[in-house]
Parts: C-alpha cells; sequence; structure tokens
C-alpha cells in the first residue's frame, strides 16, 4: 500500500510541476502557454495532495524535502529534454513513466 500512496505522489508532483512550466512563456510544448492561475492552482493543488499522502507515510520535513527535490527534478529534466523535442508530448509522459518505474526498481528512496 506504501508504494501505491508514494506512486501517486509521485504522478501528482509531475502533474503539477507540470502545469507550472508549462504557464512560462518559454515553454515549447504548446503553442500558447497556459493561463497563469489555471497552471499554478493546479501546481499548489496538486503539491498539497501529494504533500497529505506523503505525510501518511513519512515525517513532515522529509514530505517536504522529498516534494522539493521531486518539483527541482522535473522542471530540470523538463528544460533539459524538451527543447530537443519542441512541439511534442511525449517527454511528459516518458517523464512520468520514467519517474514511476525508478521508484519500482529502486524503492521510493532512490530520490
Amino acid at each position: 500500500m506504501s508504494f501505491f500512496i508514494n506512486a501517486v505522489a509521485l504522478f501528482l508532483c509531475w502533474v503539477g510541476s507540470t502545469s507550472a512550466y508549462l504557464t512560462s512563456e518559454r515553454q515549447q510544448v504548446l503553442s500558447h502557454p497556459l493561463g497563469k492561475k489555471l497552471g499554478w492552482s493546479v501546481f499548489s493543488i496538486t503539491l498539497i495532495a501529494a504533500f497529505t499522502l506523503l505525510l501518511s507515510l513519512h515525517h513532515w520535513l522529509a514530505a517536504f524535502l522529498v516534494l522539493t527535490v521531486m518539483v527541482m527534478l522535473v522542471w530540470i529534466a523538463l528544460s533539459l529534454v524538451i527543447p530537443y523535442f519542441p512541439k511534442q508530448r511525449r517527454p511528459l509522459f516518458y517523464g512520468t513513466v520514467l519517474t514511476i518505474v525508478n521508484a519500482v526498481i529502486g524503492g521510493f528512496y532512490v530520490f
């Protein structure tokens, strides 16, 4: 059960971080960026949900640090990978799958 909770928290973190990335004027995935209010609202809601899920398994400080590291990882990965695949949504899917597979292989503490 704990793996399922961790995997859902990772997925929520990816969704939220990606929505915040898609609000940028320099993003190269969508033809027009998402609205700032929509993107940052999704970011806030998904990270609060992920934090709440992680609180059921970890100390609040550990949950906060895991989420902070995940957000930084997603934003760095998106900014490095997306320019090689302009106007494509595949890297978003692959990044989500790669994160979940990494968690399956090495356990949640890989991150």
